[in-house]
């Protein structure tokens, strides 16, 4: 479905010889082809203006999902589920659980608009993906849920785990200088 903004986005850029890729179902996001083969990329609101647009396309999980795999890579299978209110579809936690049981159990639950480690668990449940699903929701609107890879993820959360034991160590530190 467009919409008036990718309307008229699609009439500037016909102007100016500018070809428009939308990725579906991702929010108002894509990407702009220029005539001289520079690519720059839009998400909602934001622009490719000094990379903001390739950015805000980053920290929405679905929306690189989506770019990425039109690109050509390998991504993991995953679906967005957006809390009541929502554009266009509202997904809820118990659709997100009746997803992950598609997936097969284990599954991924992570923020769908964040980086970084945190909120991010791996559910064998549907308690813990009820608990973290409810948790993720109480912070913002999105999750993103995900097959879990074993041999990959275990690596990754065993990276995260390090980095977070590593940042108490830091703050302990800190507050042990404070007391000298």
């Amino acid at each position: 479905m467009k919409t008036p903004f990718l309307s008229r986005l699609q009439q500037a850029c016909d102007i100016v010889g500018a070809k428009v890729e939308v990725i579906p179902d991702a929010d108002n996001s894509g990407r702009i082809t220029l005539p001289s083969g520079r690519v720059r990329y839009f998400h909602r609101l934001h622009w490719d203006l000094n990379t903001m647009g390739a950015s805000a396309i980053a920290l929405d999980k679905d929306a690189t999902s989506r770019v990425l795999k039109g690109l050509g890579y390998t991504v993991p299978t995953g679906r967005s589920f957006w809390y009541v209110g929502r554009l266009r579809e509202t997904r809820e936690i118990g659709g997100a659980y009746a997803y992950a049981r598609r997936l097969g159990l284990p599954v991924l639950l992570k923020p769908n608009d964040s980086s970084g480690d945190q909120h991010v668990a791996v559910a064998y449940t549907r308690a813990q993906l009820y608990a973290a699903a409810r948790e993720v929701f109480a912070l913002q609107e999105g999750a993103s849920v995900t097959e879990y890879e074993r041999q990959v993820n275990e690596v990754v959360l065993l990276a995260l785990d390090l980095r977070a034991r590593r940042r108490r160590r830091t703050r302990g530190a800190a507050s042990q200088l404070k007391l000298v």
